[in-house]
C-alpha cells in the first residue's frame, strides 16, 4: 500500500512539474503553438485587462484609449501602439489639421511602428499637418461615425477615406 502512495505521490508531483514547465515555456514563448495560439494570448485588440479598446455602451462602438503606450503583437509582427490625447494613433495632435485620415487596419499601420504608418508617410512627403482617425477593424459605418464626431474638432482642409474590400463585411459583422 505504502509503494502505491508513493507511486502516486510521485505521478502527481511529476505531473505538476511538467505542467508547470508548459505554462512557463508557453508564458514565455506562445508562438510555439503557433500564429492563432499566440494572438489570443498577446493581442491587446481588445476591452478587456490590458487591451487598447474601451466600449461606448450607448453607441456600440470600440474606441481606442486616449494617451496609451503598449507594446503590440498579431501574426509575428511586434510595434508599439500609442494613441493621442483623443485616443488616435498620432504623435502630436494637429489642430487644425490640413488632411484627415479615415480607414482601417491600413491606414492605422496595424503591425507597423508609427514611422512606417501612411499618415506618417505622408505629413514627411508633404508637410502638411495630418491627422489620423484610423482604426483596426473599422468598417463605414464607424468611419463615417469618427468624421461626423471629429470633422469639427480638427477642421481638415482635405479628408481622405480609404475604403478597403473588407468594409462590407465588416459593417456587416458589426451591425450584427
Amino acid at each position: 500500500r505504502e509503494v502505491n502512495d508513493r507511486v502516486d505521490l510521485n505521478i502527481i508531483v511529476s505531473t505538476g512539474i511538467c505542467l508547470l514547465g508548459l505554462e512557463l515555456v508557453l508564458r514565455a514563448q506562445p508562438s510555439l503553438l503557433g500564429d492563432v495560439f499566440a494572438n489570443g494570448v498577446l493581442s491587446k485588440y481588445h476591452t478587456g485587462p490590458g487591451g487598447i479598446y474601451y466600449r461606448d455602451p450607448k453607441l456600440g462602438i470600440h474606441f481606442m484609449i486616449p494617451n496609451m503606450k503598449t507594446q503590440m503583437y498579431y501574426n509575428g509582427y511586434d510595434w508599439t501602439h500609442e494613441t493621442d490625447a483623443y485616443g488616435f494613433r498620432n504623435k502630436r495632435t494637429a489642430i487644425p489639421a490640413d488632411i484627415m485620415l479615415l480607414g482601417d487596419s491600413f491606414i492605422y499601420g496595424h503591425g507597423v511602428e508609427f514611422e512606417f504608418t501612411v499618415g506618417s508617410f505622408l505629413e514627411q512627403l508633404t508637410g502638411l499637418s495630418v491627422v489620423n482617425l484610423a482604426r483596426q477593424g473599422d468598417s463605414s459605418f464607424q468611419e463615417a461615425y469618427l468624421l461626423t464626431e471629429y470633422i469639427g474638432v480638427f477642421r481638415p482642409r482635405v479628408v481622405f477615406y480609404m475604403f478597403s474590400f473588407n468594409d462590407t463585411s465588416d459593417l456587416t459583422v458589426f451591425l450584427t
